[in-house]
């Protein structure tokens, strides 16, 4: 995420949301998310508290929690020390800190395809 771009929404701790969420600015998730996530424009956060399970599209994806389903990252995909990611990531660039836990099928190149 540039330093530009600051985090407009928060899905906050104690939200449980099940759905689609579409955006153009940053967001991240501390809580449960159950559904899609699609966004061409913005990166998306999921924090150490946070639970997606399902479909992702995004700019850009900086996981530190935990992530279940098919996720496809038009830039930039970072795994943090304290993530969890299980499905099949489609991505442009990975980055896999130590500690990370990636159980997931993974193509990788350089222009990740359109969304499906």
């Amino acid at each position: 995420m540039t330093k530009k771009s600051s985090i407009t929404t928060l899905i906050g701790p104690e939200t449980t949301f099940n759905g689609e969420l579409n955006f153009e600015d940053p967001v991240r998730i501390e809580g449960k998310l159950s559904g899609k996530v699609n966004s061409e424009k913005a990166a998306l956060v999921v924090g150490k508290g946070g639970f997606v399970d399902g479909e992702i599209f995004v700019k850009e994806l900086i996981n530190q929690g935990r992530i279940q389903g098919d996720v496809k990252v038009l830039g930039k995909t970072t795994l943090e020390s304290s993530s969890h990611f299980k499905g099949k990531l489609e991505t442009k660039l990975l980055e896999i800190a130590t500690g990370a836990v990636f159980n997931a099928e993974c193509i990788m190149e350089s222009n990740a395809s359109k969304k499906k």
